[in-house]
């Protein structure tokens, strides 16, 4: 099915934003989002995209939030560690 570009809900919606997605992926290194391309189909530019089978869905991930995401940044809030 052919969406031509336009506002949906109040956000843009594109193929290219489609794309976008993929090629901000890849910058971040994130690998969440299948391979993305623009091409010509039946006269029309569309997004195309790489079909994946038997993946993980974000929440089947992990759900543990870490507790010191950056190695060494996490603070004490012992008080006995304060000096004062």
């Amino acid at each position: 099915m052919l969406v031509a570009p336009g506002y949906r809900g109040g956000f843009w919606e594109s193929y290219k934003s489609e794309i976008a997605a993929y090629e901000l992926d890849r910058l971040l290194g994130l690998d969440m989002v299948p391979p993305t391309v623009e091409r010509r189909v039946e006269n029309n530019l569309v997004s195309v995209q790489l079909w994946v089978e038997g993946c993980r869905g974000l929440l089947a991930v992990d759900q543990k939030a870490p507790h010191d995401p950056v190695p060494g940044t996490a603070r004490s809030t012992d008080s006995a560690s304060s000096t004062t």
